[in-house]
């Protein structure tokens, strides 16, 4: 009987060509990373970026790196009790944010600003319907502010720092 004997060249070939499709996505040599997990969710998480290209011409300049997609979100705590307005912004940012605060009595309220390892790098009473964070002395990255009230959170804001 005759039976179709594959040729073993082909078989590589489909084998190479099968593990090259599956292989798109970026990536890159980084110094550090990890998964990081809490009571408001998880986050994966890479620290540094030790290849990076920059290169410059007539036509203009290229970054050429890993580019590092961001994600803005806000997280609530549904407390019927509570009857708070807050917003953020511009968020992303380069210098400084803006927390907005749309209630009349804000006795009671602070916030704590934390980096992405987890570190509070500031913590301050909330004075005002619109106090401004400060964020130039800051390094690039991205931060979580987490609002109070009468040491029960309220809301929680993550932060780009461009």
């Amino acid at each position: 009987m005759n039976y179709f004997k594959p040729n073993k060249i082909a078989v590589v070939i489909i084998l190479l060509w099968g593990g090259i499709v599956r292989l798109q996505a970026q990536s890159g040599p980084v110094t550090s990373g990890g998964d990081a997990t809490g009571s408001g969710g998880s986050v994966s998480y890479s620290v540094g970026q030790i290849d990076y290209i920059a290169p410059t011409g007539a036509g203009g300049n290229s970054n050429e790196g890993l580019q590092q997609p961001y994600e803005i979100f806000t997280f609530s705590i549904e407390d019927p009790s509570i009857s708070l307005e807050l917003s953020l912004y511009p968020n992303p940012t380069t210098s400084s944010v803006f927390l907005k605060v749309e209630k009349e009595d804000i006795n009671g309220l602070l916030f704590q600003l934390f980096d992405v390892s987890g570190k509070q790098v500031l913590n301050r009473n909330i004075s005002n319907q619109i106090t401004e964070i400060n964020l130039e002395t800051f390094t690039s990255g991205t931060y979580v502010l987490q609002v109070i009230e009468f040491q029960k959170p309220i809301q929680t804001f993550k932060i780009i720092k461009k």
